[in-house]
């Protein structure tokens, strides 16, 4: 994983707060497959209101349209989607 996608992983998982402890996971050690609405973590508000931090935060518009729509809310896979479109590359 790249330092950016490392660094979106981060946001993400401050992004989700006290839902962490409620589940019992360490934000250091967050398995990358964490489906974060599979699991139970956030619903799909709670989804839509990290991808808005998350842009507000990277001051981008997040694209989720050509992402696999099965790992759209799955950690790493996002992590590494929203680093690629900060940098302007194409999706991961």
């Amino acid at each position: 994983m790249s330092n950016d996608a490392t660094r979106v992983r981060g946001l993400i998982l401050e992004a989700c707060g006290p839902a962490l402890a409620d589940f019992g996971i360490d934000a250091t050690n967050a398995p990358g497959d964490l489906d974060l609405r599979g699991s139970g973590m956030v619903d799909s508000l709670g989804f839509v209101e990290i991808i808005v931090q998350l842009e507000e935060q990277l001051g981008i518009e997040i694209d989720l349209e050509e992402m696999d729509p099965e790992q759209i809310t799955v950690l790493d896979p996002l992590a590494a989607h929203v680093a690629a479109q900060a940098n302007g590359s194409a999706a991961a």
